[in-house]
């Protein structure tokens, strides 16, 4: 599968997973033209647009959502917008950076997220990683930290 379809069906996953979590009381910016924003294009956050923007009606909880693919993960622009995403989360009402990724990738994931936040001082924002594997039904493995 090429990159950019890769990256494509990680923002779809991704985007399910966190609506899954309350579908009827999130507040869902999802990036993509192809994809079913139900309340539109994520906010941009610092410099960069993330992903999946969610925020909980009523507690004002934010899920910002990055997709990434093996190859996209560990380099300086990741590492920026997560900086991005983790000083936004910290200025706000809380909430979790979530990221999907290849299965194999989770790995990876897990560390640059935590080395970002550790840098800032944020250790209390979460970290969500969904580490995917394709097929005609995907599977998911997930690490918090």
């Amino acid at each position: 599968m090429p990159e950019g379809d890769v990256h494509r069906e990680l923002v779809r996953l991704l985007s399910g997973r966190i609506a899954g979590d309350a579908p009827a009381i999130w507040a869902s910016f999802i990036d993509g033209a192809r994809l079913d924003a139900r309340d539109g294009i994520p906010p941009i956050v610092g410099t960069h647009r993330p992903d999946v923007y969610a925020v909980m009606r009523g507690s004002g909880r934010t899920v910002i959502g990055e997709a990434k693919t093996a190859v996209d993960i560990d380099n300086e622009h990741t590492k920026r917008q997560l900086s991005a995403y983790f000083q936004h989360l910290g200025e706000g009402a809380g909430g979790e950076v979530w990221m999907a990724v290849p299965l194999m990738s989770a790995g990876t994931a897990y560390r640059v997220c935590r080395v970002v936040r550790y840098r800032l001082s944020l250790v209390q924002i979460r970290v969500i990683i969904t580490g995917w594997l394709f097929g005609p039904k995907p599977v998911c493995e997930t690490w918090h930290g």
